[in-house]
């Protein structure tokens, strides 16, 4: 399996806050079945190239360690890019970086809203070469009320990345039913851990891939923790079936609606 959302890097944000930590949340995801891992630590606190180089050495010499420890995980460095305006410009000047050197940005949105840029954002990052992914897209309350949000991405070659806790349900049966109706109408395609700590929030992925086992048959599920992922980490383009309609409520627009006879 392949992870591309956790925060395993000691002393960057809100994960691992040591070396012990980090190599310990390291074995367990090895212990689970993971192969490989990119880190993505968030970005909100970083200020020109400082920090995507830190993200860098740090990742080197991550992977050093788990040499050392004999722990077989290949390991890529990234980011967990927070939505703003200006994303083009910071992945620029080195404050948000892609999943591993790749054509791909894991976007995070704020939890309780959707920004009205977003497609237009999404839009520019495409023109330029990016793929987005989005996210844990069923924690936001928003999407939550309006999942046909992300199918209107979908539909536009937007990914949809559901974090592992909330099939297991464990951030709340709302949360829950989010990520399968996504998964199911194929609005999000990939499973990842999203892994902060080494109790509640693991890096592992195979008791969710056991509910996606269970919902949409084997390959599906192989292809959200592996066959995706590993396109992904391999900057390869991704193979994906076409979403299902979005159904999104008609929008008229004000020209439309003003000549309308």
């Amino acid at each position: 399996m392949f992870d591309l959302h956790n925060h395993l890097l000691p002393g960057i944000d809100d994960g691992a806050k040591d070396w012990d930590m980090a190599l310990a949340m390291a074995r367990m995801a090895s212990a689970d079945g993971t192969q490989a891992l990119v880190f993505t630590p968030h970005n909100s606190a970083w200020w020109s190239g400082y920090y995507q180089e830190k993200v860098e050495r740090l990742t080197r010499e991550f992977q050093q360690r788990l040499s050392d420890a004999g722990v077989p995980l290949q390991v890529g460095a990234g980011a967990e890019i927070y939505f703003e305006l200006d994303l083009l410009k910071r992945l620029k000047d080195g404050r948000a970086a892609p999943l591993n050197g790749s054509r791909y940005l894991l976007i995070e949105l704020p939890f309780t809203s959707w920004p009205l840029s977003t497609e237009h954002v999404f839009f520019e990052l495409q023109v330029a070469g990016y793929t987005p992914i989005m996210a844990h897209p069923e924690r936001n309350s928003i999407v939550m009320e309006k999942p046909h949000l992300m199918g209107v991405l979908a539909e536009r070659g937007v990914l949809g990345q559901i974090t592992s806790g909330s099939l297991e349900g464990k951030f709340g049966s709302r949360a829950q039913k989010t990520a399968l109706k996504l998964l199911d109408h194929r609005w999000s395609h990939i499973i990842a851990s999203d892994a902060h700590d080494l109790s509640n929030r693991t890096p592992t992925l195979s008791a969710a891939l056991r509910v996606a086992e269970a919902q949409f048959g084997a390959a599906r599920a192989t292809a959200m923790v592996h066959t995706l992922p590993q396109q992904i980490y391999r900057n390869e383009e991704v193979a994906l079936e076409a979403p299902l309609p979005s159904a999104a409520p008609e929008q008229k627009s004000f020209l439309g609606a003003l000549f309308k006879h």
